[in-house]
């Protein structure tokens, strides 16, 4: 699969940096080189969802922002629910940024390469506003469908030993 990088971040681009977890993410916003409040957690719930376009949309609102960037970095398959809930919305673009980018810009932010989830979404919102992130090719349809097969083909084929 090929990762295009794209060229989307304007002076008002709404940047939103999301470190994925299993059942809690964490956000953190900016504009224009500016972190906007606090980190804020996402439950990994359509509800958690739901509330998340209901937040940027009004942040989008309140700051005049033109369009929304939302970043992630591909961890495992718990990225997946929610870079597909936000590409249906329309509402923003959905990229990713490498995880090895994000792991060297820890120790390079504050000379420490503690984890830390909250860290993590910041760093991932510094990075897209930087340009360092790539369009998210998500498949839909058939595509999905094939991919889906190929991969029970191949479970079922090392379960066998073949």
């Amino acid at each position: 699969m090929r990762y295009s990088k794209v060229k989307q971040i304007r002076p008002n681009t709404l940047i939103v940096g999301i470190d994925i977890a299993k059942q809690t993410h964490w956000a953190q916003i900016m504009l224009q080189g500016r972190l906007i409040g606090k980190a804020f957690s996402i439950q990994n719930t359509r509800e958690g969802f739901e509330n998340l376009v209901r937040t940027l949309k009004a942040y989008q609102q309140k700051l005049g922002a033109t369009n929304i960037v939302v970043g992630m970095e591909p961890t495992g398959h718990y990225f997946k629910p929610l870079a597909y809930y936000l590409h249906g919305t329309g509402m923003c673009e959905v990229v990713i940024v490498n995880p090895y980018h994000v792991n060297r810009s820890k120790e390079l932010d504050d000379n420490s390469p503690s984890k830390n989830d909250r860290k993590d979404a910041r760093l991932i919102a510094k990075l897209i506003s930087q340009g360092t992130y790539f369009n998210l090719p998500l498949i839909f349809n058939t595509w999905a469908e094939l991919r889906t097969a190929n991969v029970s083909r191949m479970q079922l084929t090392q379960k066998d030993g073949n």
